[in-house]
């Protein structure tokens, strides 16, 4: 059964109280995996979605996910950021005080498995202009020491760098990595996908002269664009 700390909006009442969080440490969370949909009962799943969309307030998410720590999923948390973000709900002090660090206790854990859920948090978290540098070290960590960019869909990790773009996050390595992807299925990439990865990579200018060219034109000659890349980077060593 699911536990729920508001009273009046819900009828199902945990019988006991947690303590604030903010005066727990990270490792009071004690996440040592995460929890797959397939280890919960269907009907939890829905009732906790349906508990999570019902919510209105910072701290009602905050104390249903925590009340609910070693039962939620991944999933459970993208839709709580994504209610947050899109219901535009007030940030209030549960949110980094409670909701944060559970985050970051899950991201921890994140593996190839959990590639749309790291992607929809970096966005979230962007969005919600989370200023949380553990927890967007922990993003860059997942994304190039553990190389979980390399399972992430293409349009997801368009929409990725443009979110660490916007919320000026990214290391030249990580936007390195990203451009690979980008330039190696340039021909599978959208409308939709260039125009995010071009504002991407004009608000992070980390990208080579060859990037720009493939997402001006990702069907012309690349052949040709390799060419001048060589020569311009010719052209530098030359220089100097």
């Amino acid at each position: 059964m699911i536990k729920v700390a508001f009273k009046r909006s819900l009828s199902l009442i945990s019988k006991q109280a947690a303590p604030m969080l903010w005066f727990k440490p990270a490792a009071y969370f004690n996440v040592k995996k995460y929890t797959n949909n397939w280890d919960l009962s269907k009907p939890f799943i829905v009732e906790m979605t349906d508990y999570l969309a019902t919510a209105h307030t910072c701290n009602m998410i905050a104390n249903m996910l925590k009340d609910n720590l070693h039962q939620i999923t991944d999933r459970h948390l993208c839709f709580a950021l994504l209610r947050i973000w899109e219901d535009d709900i007030e940030l209030d002090q549960s949110f980094n005080n409670i909701i944060i660090p559970i985050v970051k206790e899950f991201v921890k854990n994140f593996d190839r498995e959990c590639n749309q859920s790291l992607a929809n948090l970096i966005q979230y978290s962007a969005f919600l202009k989370v200023q949380d540098d553990a927890l967007w070290q922990l993003f860059e960590s997942k994304l190039v020491k553990e190389r979980l960019y390399r399972y992430i869909p293409l349009k997801e990790l368009c929409k990725v760098a443009y979110a660490m773009a916007e919320a000026g996050k990214g290391s030249p390595e990580c936007f390195g990595n990203i451009e690979k992807v980008l330039i190696k299925h340039r021909l599978n990439l959208r409308e939709d996908d260039l125009e995010l990865a071009k504002i991407a990579f004009e608000k992070r200018p980390l990208g080579s002269q060859l990037l720009l060219e493939v997402l001006g034109n990702p069907t012309g000659d690349f052949q040709a664009m390799e060419q001048r890349e060589r020569e311009r980077t010719q052209k530098k060593i030359q220089q100097h």
